[in-house]
């Protein structure tokens, strides 16, 4: 730990408080949908912030849902917040529509599965069009010391091998996906994302 001559202030306390946290309820308990945990790594490395889940918690004999974090600098937390929430609308809203239509003659767990493959595809082509941004290495230093007081464990999430039978879901949501322009604000109301007036 460094120390400032002049007071005895840790350079870790001073760095600190430039960093925050924005929080988003998640739509799961305790597990993550693997591509609720693509969409929020893509949000996350194109803004440059740092973001992980919190499983939820039991509070006043109900189960709480889980979170995403995303800790940053300079207000992109609450960018990356807000872009994660306005495309995992979008990404549920496109899932929804595509279960409705094209799975409607498969089983559950089947229509479960594909939808699951159609966002994969989906998060992919909006991985393709972004560009991660460059951060700072003082920003990242901070950020690394900001996420100690979690006491976070580093789980990987194994991208399932598509099968070639399988391959046509995650076409369907790649394309369905390259008509979103993320440079436009995005508005509250029901029927998409158009810009504002």
């Amino acid at each position: 730990m460094l120390k400032n001559e002049s007071t005895p202030i840790a350079s870790e306390t001073v760095v600190a408080p430039e960093v925050a946290e924005a929080r988003v309820r998640a739509n799961s308990l305790a597990c993550p949908p693997t591509w609720e945990v693509f969409l929020a790594t893509t949000v996350s490395d194109a803004i440059g912030v740092d973001s992980f889940f919190s499983m939820g918690a039991a509070g006043s004999g109900k189960l709480l849902r889980g979170q995403w974090s995303f800790v940053g600098c300079g207000g992109n937390e609450q960018i990356a917040r807000y872009a994660f929430t306005a495309l995992r609308r979008r990404l549920s809203v496109a899932r929804s529509e595509y279960m409705r239509t094209m799975l409607k003659r498969h089983k559950r767990s089947n229509k479960t599965a594909f939808a699951d493959l159609y966002c994969r595809g989906w998060v992919a082509a909006i991985r393709r069009k972004v560009q991660a941004l460059v951060v700072a290495e003082a920003e990242k230093n901070a950020i690394a010391l900001y996420l100690r007081r979690y006491q976070l464990v580093e789980t990987e999430k194994e991208e399932a091998a598509v099968k070639p039978a399988q391959a046509g879901h995650v076409l369907r949501g790649f394309r369905a996906a390259a008509d979103i322009d993320l440079r436009r604000p995005m508005t509250g109301k029901p029927n998409g994302l158009e810009a504002l007036s």
